[in-house]
């Protein structure tokens, strides 16, 4: 049997000792925060705020992607609006009509990939409800920045290099960025 020397590190140590062995390890702990539970940490506080501002539209499908690029941002998928959602954006339905959030664009997903559009039953005069379409369409892309805003600040809170030193306390490293074990079972 070969006997075989490590040293390990914990990543406050790594940082100033390798700073490149550090980058490595941190780079694949935040690929690591993503491919487990980070989409469902940045999706969830962002409904905490439809929560606190929009009760009714908690549950309501979104739509999201946050990577810095072209196109990305929030946005809302089809779906009818109830009665308790217009009067939570401040709109009052009218009888006879209805109105749904319709999904335009499913490449991008953003603020403008859908719009609100209005529906009856009766012969009515559609101008008045297409007006509330309008002012329901700009309220919900307002939400929609609002949350996009709260994505960008969570995923940059869920992978700062303050939460890997943090989280990563149970952790240890070769020299070179390896994750060796659990910290817990060699103390």
């Amino acid at each position: 049997m070969k006997e075989i020397k490590i040293k390990a590190y914990t990543a406050a140590e790594l940082k100033e000792i390798n700073y490149k062995a550090y980058e490595k390890a941190y780079n694949k702990w935040v690929n690591s925060i993503w491919d487990t539970f980070g989409s469902d940490i940045v999706e969830e506080e962002m409904r905490q705020v439809l929560l606190a501002d929009y009760p009714s539209l908690y549950n309501a499908p979104l739509n999201w992607s946050l990577c810095y690029s072209q196109g990305d941002g929030v946005s809302f998928d089809s779906f009818a609006l109830t009665a308790e959602q217009i009067k939570d954006l401040g709109e009052e339905l009218k009888s006879g009509f209805y109105y749904s959030v319709k999904k335009l664009d499913s490449h991008y997903t953003h603020e403008y990939t859908f719009k609100v559009v209005a529906d009856t039953d009766e012969d009515a005069d559609m101008e008045e409800a297409e007006a509330t379409a309008a002012a329901l369409t700009d309220k919900l892309r307002f939400i929609c920045r609002k949350l996009e805003t709260e994505g960008y600040l969570s995923s940059e809170r869920l992978t700062s290099e303050e939460t890997f030193l943090d989280e990563s306390n149970d952790s240890v490293y070769d020299q070179y960025g390896n994750d060796i074990w659990d910290w817990e079972e060699i103390k």
